[in-house]
């Protein structure tokens, strides 16, 4: 289930950076980018609507993966290494400036 989760997380990333990488800018006539007009299916006016309602779709399940990737490294019983806390570590002396 962790490695399906983990999976699922990294596709979901490279589509969330993919859709807003190929939106267009408020200031743009076009996108070059895929080598469309502005009337085309993608960059239209119903383009825009859709990509922005992707954008919200996969940046809800980016968030919900990475609550479930660790809600379940808590489940696995991975444990970090404990730090002590700042007072319990040994001073050094401190060098005293001449």
């Amino acid at each position: 289930m962790y490695t399906f989760l983990v999976v699922l997380h990294v596709i979901i990333s490279v589509a969330l950076i993919f859709i807003i990488l190929i939106q267009v800018s408020r200031g743009a006539t076009g996108s070059s980018f895929l080598g469309g007009s502005s009337d085309s299916l993608l960059m239209g006016p119903a383009g825009d609507v859709f990509l922005k309602k992707a954008v919200v779709v996969l940046g809800i399940l980016f968030v919900v993966t990475s609550i479930s990737i660790s809600v379940s490294v808590k489940q696995r019983g991975v444990k970090f290494p404990a730090v002590p806390p700042v007072s319990a570590q040994p001073q050094q002396p401190a060098e005293t400036a001449r």
